[in-house]
């Protein structure tokens, strides 16, 4: 080898050891990072009341703190080495918008906290533009997460994750604490279900827009309990406005369903006598309105819309799409899709319509879901306490699931979007059975 080849040779060796370095180096940062954010929601979980479970275990919780941390790198890995979706997009786009610290303070403050959509000043606008995700307020909510998780992760996606389990499993415990205070489950069952359906844990707990929602839900539901059973609280009522604004930013049409049902939970924990027939009522009353409205309200036709979003999910396309019927805008083509559009939402796909390890997940889960559903039916208790709280998880669950069918027709998607309304119905069959009927099983039951 001449001096010259020599030289090179050195160099480019030179250059490879440090990227090896530098990789390693961002490699050992990297964990670190995840570990000094694990220790200190670590210590906060200890040190806070919130996280205190009656009559639980202390590591109990620090346990499920886990099952969120896993899930959420089990999600990342699978929607970025096997299904990418768009999580990596999302998180690009935040470091572009964490970049306009840079330039300005207010400029980052503005474009995470501010409005989107709107006239933007050129300078700001610039970020704004390349994300992508500007004029979409559900998934540029996606945008604001990254970009202020990126003040505290120097750009490791997987510290990302941790804030999110630590949201999540505040989520999770927001409904444990009203479901435990009405006495109907055992303790165990109650865990199980809210931190043990797989669907909910994998779908809430990954960096998407589903996480968010049952976040904002577990919000809403928590702070109307407490408005009304611990007398009135300030903070209470900016936690429930808090949590609608959350779900409204990702989607704002869920709130068509959400605003009536936290409207008839907060009467009828007021007067929580018959419950049951009250939202029967008021949902029937509401349906007639929604056929009635184009007659009354010409320029208001929500036949139309419903037509435009099921266009919208069928063109959007997929891997996993199964024919459905184009609806028309008029009350007989939707009325009479209704019953296959919530078959559809309760148990698409099919078996021989799975095509993939999540799917065929989803398959094994729905099976045990009817069968829970079966035994509620058929082993029922003499009589059911429809408590206020499990009327609300009933109507606004079978709602969400019904606007799924009707709007959507790839199973993927499906999976995904049903995911925290069939979990919670899980509550309403654990409720309806009577466990005193089998004498091993009789520690379960809840007068």
């Amino acid at each position: 080898m001449n001096p010259v080849e020599l030289i090179y040779t050195d160099f480019f060796n030179s250059i490879l050891n440090y990227h090896l370095i530098c990789g390693f180096t961002a490699i050992a940062v990297e964990y670190l990072a995840v570990a000094f954010y694990i220790v200190l929601f670590l210590w906060i979980i200890s040190q806070m009341n919130f996280f205190r479970l009656e009559k639980m275990p202390r590591w109990l919780v620090y346990a499920l703190f886990a099952t969120k941390i896993v899930a959420g790198m089990a999600y990342y890995y699978i929607h970025n080495e096997i299904y990418p979706i768009d999580q990596n997009r999302f998180f690009n786009a935040g470091e572009i918008i964490h970049s306009s610290i840079g330039e300005s303070i207010w400029y980052y403050l503005r474009l995470v906290f501010g409005p989107n959509a709107n006239y933007l000043d050129i300078p700001i606008f610039k970020y704004a533009y390349y994300t992508d995700y500007w004029s979409h307020s559900g998934n540029y909510a996606m945008v604001r997460f990254h970009a202020f998780c990126r003040l505290f992760s120097m750009g490791f996606y997987s510290v990302h994750v941790i804030f999110m389990a630590f949201l999540m499993l505040i989520a999770g415990l927001l409904f444990y604490k009203v479901f435990s205070k009405l006495n109907l489950y055992h303790p165990y069952i109650l865990l199980i279900i809210l931190f043990g359906i797989p669907s909910l844990v994998f779908w809430t707990t990954g960096i998407h827009k589903d996480g968010f929602i049952y976040f904002g839900l577990g919000i809403c539901l928590y702070n109307l309990y407490e408005f009304v059973e611990e007398k009135a609280k300030w903070y209470n009522l900016f936690g429930l406005v808090l949590g609608v604004f959350m779900i409204s930013t990702i989607r704002f049409y869920l709130n068509v369903l959400l605003l009536p049902a936290l409207a008839m939970l907060f009467y009828t924990l007021l007067r929580p006598e018959h419950a049951f027939w009250k939202f029967t009522i008021v949902y029937l009353v509401g349906a007639l309105v929604a056929i009635l409205l184009n007659a009354l309200i010409p320029s208001i036709n929500v036949y139309e819309v419903i037509v435009e979003r099921q266009s919208e999910f069928i063109i959007e396309g997929g891997g996993s799409n199964f024919e459905v019927r184009h609806l028309a805008p008029n009350f007989f083509s939707i009325v009479t899709f209704i019953p296959t559009a919530l078959f559809n939402a309760s148990f698409r796909p099919l078996p021989w319509e799975i095509s993939s390890a999540i799917q065929m997940v989803s398959g094994v889960e729905i099976a045990l879901v009817t069968l829970v559903f079966i035994l509620g039916f058929v082993y029922r208790k003499p009589t059911i306490k429809w408590h206020p709280v499990i009327v609300f998880i009933l109507f606004y669950a079978l709602s969400n699931l019904l606007l799924i069918g009707l709007l959507v027709s790839n199973s993927g998607t499906l999976v995904r979007y049903r995911a925290i309304a069939l979990s919670l119905l899980v509550l309403v069959a654990f409720q309806m059975i009577d466990f005193r009927r089998w004498k091993r099983l009789a520690f379960l039951a809840r007068d």
